[in-house]
This record gives C-alpha cells, sequence and structure tokens, in this order.
C-alpha cells in the first residue's frame, strides 16, 4: 500500500492522513507521496512531487 495525496495550495505540506498511516507500525507503510504545483522535494518519509508527473503513475498489479 501507498498512501498517495494530490494538494493544490500552499499548504501542501498539511497531510495528516498520510502522516496518521506512516505511523501505525502494523501497516508497514514506509512512506507517502504527495503532489503539488512544485518541484521535487524529500521531506522525513514523504516525496513530493510536481502535479504533472501524475500522469506517470502506473498501477503495478497483474491482471
Amino acid at each position: 500500500m501507498l498512501p498517495i495525496e494530490i494538494k493544490s495550495g500552499k499548504d501542501y505540506e498539511r497531510h495528516r492522513a498520510i502522516n496518521n498511516l506512516i505511523s501505525i507500525k502494523n501497516y508497514n507503510i514506509d512512506y507517502g507521496i504527495v503532489f503539488y504545483n512544485g518541484n521535487y522535494i524529500k521531506k522525513d518519509k514523504i516525496d513530493y512531487f510536481p502535479i504533472y508527473l501524475l500522469e506517470f503513475l502506473k498501477n503495478n498489479e497483474t491482471l
């Protein structure tokens, strides 16, 4: 499982839901992704990606 949020605006660093998921050890979630209107940044366990890269997000499920 990989938590993802899409943000618009200046409050892109506010993502309580992802932080809560990461903090629950039984879920085994190591990091989260936030798409926003800026450049790539990595802070703690969150990767921030420019929103235009959303089109490259791919589902790895096998059918």
